[in-house]
């Protein structure tokens, strides 16, 4: 297979390409309240109400307002963070922040699911994730990988968010090369303990069988929570034929009302993390880890939007 014939298939997998200019918008109603799901049996609409005011998130402002990441190229300064030991040994990058630091759009998102999780959506996660004593924040693991191909190419980035003692918490377990692909499984598996629900996009088809396949080819042993919460299959269920697709940022644009630009294309992702490995020029690492931790807040977004 070529390489063109991978870039269109990672493309395929849940992430189409982007537009190139340095924003994120997001379209939010003048009473407050964000575009949710709508109406049973009416089709969601083609472009956002005009009636919304829509709110500019410079992404690339976030990025460089990282110390010096104009004028440095190292790891350090470009993705703040520390290195850590695996357990069983090895080390790794690892990158953590509070959740409602990553946008200002965060805090609201999860106020509004933080309210739902205690109402319908929680009844409809006891119902379906088949926990009889309910469903918390604290049972939830939130998952999405980065990896520099499919089938079996090693993963670079295992991002995850869960909730901690003042809330919720991203965390990056980042490999700075490939020997590192170890080290990060293991302390994925040692960090999965204790969750009962793991939520991904795509991840009955991708990421858990990736996971269990990296980890089988470096003989580490590796249990993840048995429930899962696969978000496109939920996307698909209400919105195959009705949207263009059930890609994650399509997803993201009809039902949240954002749309991200200037976000690093998925299909550039795996070459931007060889040169980093190659070269030690860690310029893209910073939008790399950006948009996979869109990715995950984005799933956050759609819990309450898709699933009762």
């Amino acid at each position: 297979m070529g390489r063109e014939d991978v870039l269109k298939r990672l493309e395929a997998l849940n992430r189409g390409p982007l537009h190139q200019a340095p924003m994120i918008a997001e379209a939010c109603h003048p009473s407050g309240r964000y575009p949710g799901r709508p109406a049973a049996g009416a089709a969601p609409a083609s472009e956002p109400d005009a009636s919304w005011s829509v709110q500019m998130v410079d992404t690339a402002a976030v990025l460089s307002s990282q110390a010096g990441r104009d004028q440095a190229s190292n790891l350090d300064t470009v993705v703040p963070g520390e290195v850590r030991e695996a357990p069983g040994g090895g080390h790794y990058w690892l990158v953590e922040k509070p959740v409602p630091l990553v946008a200002d759009w965060c805090g609201p998102t999860l106020e509004r699911v933080d309210s739902a999780l205690s109402g319908p959506l929680g009844v409809w996660l006891k119902k379906s994730m088949g926990c009889s004593d309910g469903v918390h924040w604290n049972d939830l693991l939130f998952v999405d990988l980065e990896t520099t191909g499919l089938e079996n190419s090693p993963l670079f980035l295992i991002g995850t968010i869960h909730a901690g003692p003042e809330g919720l918490i991203a965390r990056q377990y980042l490999a700075r090369n490939f020997e590192e692909e170890a080290s990060v499984l293991r302390a994925f598996a040692n960090a999965a303990q204790g969750f009962r629900i793991m939520v991904t996009f795509n991840g009955l088809n991708f990421d858990g069988p990736f996971l269990l396949r990296r980890a089988a080819s470096w003989s580490i042993p590796l249990k993840y929570p048995t429930r899962q919460l696969d978000l496109l299959l939920t996307a698909r269920r209400h919105y195959r034929g009705k949207l263009p697709n059930c890609k994650l940022q399509t997803l993201e644009q009809h039902l949240c009302g954002r749309q991200r630009v200037g976000d690093i294309p998925g299909s550039e992702i795996p070459s931007a993390y060889h040169e980093f490995v190659a070269t030690g020029d860690a310029a893209r690492m910073a939008s790399i880890l950006h948009h996979n931790i869109l990715d995950m807040v984005t799933m956050i977004d759609l819990l309450d939007r898709l699933c009762f």
